[in-house]
């Protein structure tokens, strides 16, 4: 199997280290690879993309966590970084076609509760437009996932790094690092957002907010929100922290829901960090697009004072992003964060 690992790497750049566990056994690497291209490209209804929806799907709900970031990464690549993130997270919440969305149901029944499959199942795959070789392909690729899913965790199998995006030199990292830039550019003062003033948090003294509406493009506002310590003067890019939401909620319902009197953006915001948080378009308080079916969120705007800020600081060069930020601030609160 030398050659096929030779293979993998001019064309990925890399060997996965799937198929390095396998290694060990030649007959079984060859097993497993067969099998998976037999599923890839002998699945005649099912696209590429489809086969990796299901793969992030299964793996979602078995909390397997080389599959997930696999997967969940070939899905962005295939059909874009927020579908691919909503197939980790929740595949609910994409906007499916009545397909795709019986396929997914079937693969997640079939994996947590495959005694309560039934005839109606297939049945309702078969009014989706599937026939039965198309069900026998969306069992099987269910199945394969779920059988490396456990064996990945048992055996700690760890994805490769390049999975998480580290292989990206730096100038790359800047240029994705560039919206958080220009974000905290806007807000110390180089543009001139619409702003709220400073005012104390009642829950906590120490702790001032303003709220912002920054230009993004034409028509679009992005809403963002800052807390920081009531006594801080120098804005330093090592104590500045900025919350990007998921695919799921909004960052200002989900970093800054209270908690027993507290969030979890207050809670940074209190030992001495700069934070903010901001709702990526479309979503809380932010405009959302032309023609997406929802209304533009102008209200907030009006809420927001027109005070440019005064304060100025190098840029900011810590971000956080999760879409599972309610159930981390439950996670957070309930260990009473770090010490």
């Amino acid at each position: 199997m030398d050659a096929y690992f030779k293979k993998c790497d001019e064309k990925l750049g890399f060997v996965p280290n799937v198929l390095k566990a396998f290694a060990f056994d030649d007959a079984k690497l060859q097993a497993f690879v067969d099998y998976r291209q037999e599923l890839v490209q002998n699945a005649a209804s099912l696209s590429k993309l489809e086969i990796e929806m299901i793969a992030t799907v299964v793996s979602s709900q078995n909390r397997c966590f080389y599959c997930i970031t696999a997967h969940g990464n070939a899905v962005r690549q295939l059909g874009g970084p927020v579908l691919g993130e909503m197939m980790v997270m929740n595949y609910r919440a994409a906007r499916l076609d009545k397909r795709q969305r019986a396929m997914l149901d079937f693969a997640v029944k079939l994996t947590t509760q495959p005694w309560e499959v039934e005839e109606e199942d297939r049945a309702r795959l078969r009014r989706a437009g599937f026939n039965d070789r198309d069900i026998w392909d969306i069992a099987s690729v269910a199945a394969f996932y779920n059988m490396t899913n456990r064996l990945a965790s048992a055996t700690d199998m760890r994805p490769n790094s390049v999975y998480h995006g580290q292989a990206s030199d730096s100038g790359d990292r800047e240029d994705k690092m560039r919206p958080v830039y220009l974000l905290t550019a806007a807000h110390r003062g180089r543009h001139s957002p619409r702003t709220s003033a400073p005012r104390r948090l009642g829950a906590n003294p120490k702790v001032v907010m303003e709220e912002m509406m920054v230009p993004s493009e034409p028509g679009i506002e992005i809403y963002v929100r800052n807390k920081r310590p009531a006594d801080m003067t120098a804005f330093r890019p090592e104590r500045t922290l900025l919350f990007v939401h998921g695919a799921t909620y909004p960052a200002h319902t989900s970093f800054d829901l209270k908690l027993d009197g507290m969030s979890w953006m207050d809670y940074i915001a209190a030992r001495g960090y700069d934070v903010y948080l901001l709702d990526l378009r479309g979503y809380g308080k932010s405009d959302a697009p032309a023609g997406d079916g929802r209304s533009t969120r102008r209200q907030c705007a009006d809420r927001a004072r027109r005070r440019p800020p005064s304060r100025t600081s190098p840029r900011s060069s810590i971000s956080f992003s999760s879409a599972a930020a309610s159930r981390a601030s439950t996670c957070w609160a309930g260990r009473g964060g770090p010490r």
